[in-house]
């Protein structure tokens, strides 16, 4: 769901109140806006049946929605029904009738070429949570195939979108988010597709304006990030390097886009010269055509005289995403805190990190793919204990006996694997089903909400999100921590590591399904690593069931862990790159 919806269904949600008392459907409302009014009261209410009723309420207001009449606002609210409806029927599982209402939603008649440029882009964004890969394949080749058809048009007649509720790019933003996840598929034409759409749709996000500062000894670097709160896997994945940029040969200025509107991590007014949090996330305000927030901060940063800008998580953020389609310094760069190409014309490299990249990787970007060396880890990392203690929310990692820590939980061996739902790809559900045929005193260990209609019996766990220190028990605890295919872990890998745990991986094609084998490189280990799906299993089964193995890999892993923290020699490494780059000529901008 764009966020802007879910802010504005939350925001009605708390005006309303939630009323656990809510009475049955009543069969007595019947005007599309009471009925809407009353579907967004029961929706904000952390019930799901209470939330079920709410939805039959938004069916009942969409009954009607398909005579013709001309648009309205009437319109515009029956559309954004229809999306919240397609979106809860596909969290929880649902699939058709989410595709139902998402088709509802993009067949509107919006005016022109609203309707199709909703419906391409909301296809690849859903393409990632398909219930299967045959119909994840499926959506994304839809949703290709109609932004294609867009971009081959004169123009597009957008007449009538000047409430950002409705603007269309807010839906190919969500595309190129989820299409991180479709790794077989070639997403890096689909991004450039989607930037190429984007500004066709919204010509005022191209826009290029560079106030140099005179060379000199200190380059000057702005940051840029949605996500620079501490719990964030991104300042906790590039905070300790940003930090130690010697003061002498950088200014940095961080550009905060606090689209959560969650506090700026303390430590970061120790590192950055100038803290700028963009606090009001306004789309509905509007400046020759765009969001002002957007206006302010393109002036802000042009007013900082920069020579290079990094982008550290482009495509997580609706805000970061539209401010890079901008040319605000001569030289603008992004990296891996979201592994996958921009598709964006105006960022001229990537930074990655040659350890966890294939030989063809330059391939799959529209950057120039700038490699950290293999030799040494890509980043500065403390460990995630100290004293005992979750540096994240600062709590005692608790200790005893399973039974104790997670009672939920039975089974005598544990193959936990705490990735966030977004990150599964229908297809791992059928490598989980060959660890468990492979290990029949097996348990599969999830997130809550990572159901993809896996017939997996009673052999799997559903966990509720756990507070990072009883996260990092259950990594201690678990007999095997998977990882995800096609996008794995990185920051959790590591706090696996740190656990103890042995991590089974199967290496993916691109960057975000690689950190594991690249840290077992650097650990030097190799027992671990899949050759295919069905290595997977064996190797997973076969850990968790041999204990004298198990122990021997965690032996190694405990004696080479010292090589994944505190890389000076990481700083060192981006020092060189950010200096090399920053300096580069760019007069032909």
């Amino acid at each position: 769901m764009p966020r802007l919806a879910l802010l504005t269904l939350i925001v009605l949600a708390a005006g309303l109140g939630n009323n656990e008392d809510e009475p049955h459907l009543d069969s007595s409302i019947t005007s599309r806006d009471a009925l809407a009014q009353a579907g967004i009261r029961l929706l904000g209410n952390p019930n799901e049946a209470q939330q079920r009723k709410g939805i039959s309420y938004f069916e009942r207001a969409l009954a009607d929605w398909a005579t013709p009449r001309p648009y309205s606002m009437d319109e515009a609210q029956g559309r954004m029904l229809a999306m919240w409806t397609g979106r809860w029927f596909h969290e929880k599982g649902e699939y058709e009738d989410a595709r139902r209402f998402i088709d509802l939603a993009a067949t509107s008649r919006l005016p022109g070429d609203c309707a199709a440029l909703q419906k391409a882009t909301l296809r690849n964004a859903l393409a990632a949570h398909a219930s299967s890969a045959q119909d994840a394949e499926a959506w994304l080749k839809d949703g290709r195939a109609l932004t294609q058809s867009l971009l081959r048009r004169d123009s597009l007649e957008l007449r009538g979108v000047q409430d950002p509720a409705n603007d269309p790019y807010v839906y190919c933003l969500l595309s190129s988010f989820y299409l991180e996840t479709l790794y077989e598929a070639d997403w890096k034409e689909a991004a450039k597709d989607h930037y190429e759409l984007a500004v066709k749709a919204w010509p005022q996000l191209k826009y290029t304006s560079i106030k140099k500062a005179p060379p000199g000894k200190i380059l000057r670097v702005g940051v840029v990030s949605a996500f620079l709160h501490v719990s964030n896997s991104v300042m906790r994945d590039f905070g300790g390097t940003l930090a130690r940029l010697p003061s002498d040969k950088f200014a940095l200025y961080l550009i905060y886009l606090s689209e959560q509107g969650l506090p700026v991590s303390p430590a970061c007014s120790k590192w950055a010269a100038t803290v700028h949090v963009e606090e009001v996330y306004n789309e509905k305000a509007l400046v020759d055509g765009v969001p002002t927030w957007l206006a302010t901060t393109r002036n802000k940063i042009v007013a900082m005289e920069l020579d290079l800008i990094l982008y550290l998580d482009l495509t997580m953020s609706t805000m970061a995403h539209r401010l890079a389609m901008s040319r605000l310094a001569p030289v603008q760069v992004t990296s891996h805190g979201h592994p996958v190409t921009s598709g964006i014309q105006t960022i001229d490299y990537y930074v990655s990190w040659a350890a966890a990249e294939v030989e063809s990787a330059a391939d799959h970007y529209t950057e120039e793919l700038v490699l950290l060396p293999s030799s040494d880890m890509h980043q500065y990392h403390d460990p995630v204990l100290k004293d005992g203690m979750s540096t994240v929310t600062h709590h005692k990692v608790p200790n005893g006996s399973r039974e104790a820590l997670f009672p939920s939980i039975t089974g005598k061996r544990w193959y936990v694997c705490m990735q966030k739902p977004f990150k599964l790809h229908a297809r791992f559900g059928d490598m989980l089903q060959k660890v468990l045929d492979a290990d029949p005193e097996g348990v599969v260990i999830l997130h809550a909400g990572a159901d993809r209609d896996w017939d997996l019996g009673d052999r799997i766990v559903y966990l509720d999100p756990l507070p990072h220190h009883e996260l990092l028990a259950l990594y201690r605890e678990a007999d095997v921590v998977l990882d995800s295919y096609y996008a794995g872990g990185c920051t959790t890998t590591r706090e696996a590591f740190e656990m103890g745990a042995v991590v089974v991986t199967l290496p993916a094609k691109y960057l975000g399904g690689r950190w594991t084998l690249a840290f077992y490189d650097i650990l030097g280990i190799k027992e671990a690593v899949a050759a295919d799906e069905d290595d997977y299993a064996r190797l997973a089964a076969l850990i968790g069931r041999d204990g004298d193995l198990r122990d021997s890999i965690k032996a190694k892993i405990a004696a080479n862990l010292h090589k994944m923290w505190r890389s000076t020699n990481a700083v060192d490494h981006w020092t060189d790159v950010l200096l090399r780059l920053g300096r580069r000529d760019r007069s032909e901008l």
